[in-house]
């Protein structure tokens, strides 16, 4: 049996806690913001939600970019709806890359879960755009006043391209 904990990075007894019981730090992660106020500095851009011929590219590329994740390809399929939405980007029938968030009425925060490009589309504004359409996407609901996301401390081209779309840090968290 396993047991996890995610707490903030400055909860001295969590982390007292998982010394005293033998838990492992296995990641820290940045939760970055994205306020209404700030979304003036994010292009604007454009990504599809995606459609059915790309179904099956979305089955191997999500598990590839994003292994032992908690939602599979097929559970993020299953979950579209209003509130949930996956844009894509492609290219000549190829899926280089998607989004996946949520943004809902009645809620003020949406909350962008999975960010992928794949690795031969890298380093070509990909992510940019997906990340731009996402935020624009979920702040023309007028209910949304955040974009949140969290992102591994680790991950030094993603937090360098949520900082230059406008995101701040707001806390660090611990994974045990």
């Amino acid at each position: 049996h396993q047991q996890q904990m995610f707490c903030d990075g400055r909860n001295r007894n969590c982390q007292a806690f998982a010394a005293r019981h033998g838990f492992d730090l296995l990641n820290e992660s940045a939760i970055m913001t994205l306020s209404r106020a700030d979304l003036d500095r994010v292009p604007h851009a454009t990504a599809l939600p995606i459609d059915e011929r790309y179904y099956d590219q979305f089955r191997h590329l999500h598990p590839r970019l994003m292994p032992n994740t908690y939602f599979t390809a097929q559970q993020l399929l299953d979950r579209l709806d209003a509130d949930s939405h996956l844009l894509i980007a492609t290219h000549e029938g190829e899926l280089l890359g998607y989004v996946y968030f949520q943004a809902g009425p009645g809620v003020s925060e949406g909350y962008i879960d999975f960010v992928a490009v794949a690795e031969t589309a890298r380093r070509r504004g990909i992510g940019t755009q997906l990340v731009a359409a996402a935020a624009h996407n979920a702040f023309d609901n007028p209910d949304i006043d955040f974009v949140r996301l969290s992102v591994n401390m680790s991950n030094s081209p993603a937090l360098r391209l949520y900082k230059k779309l406008g995101f701040r840090q707001e806390r660090m968290m611990m994974g045990f």
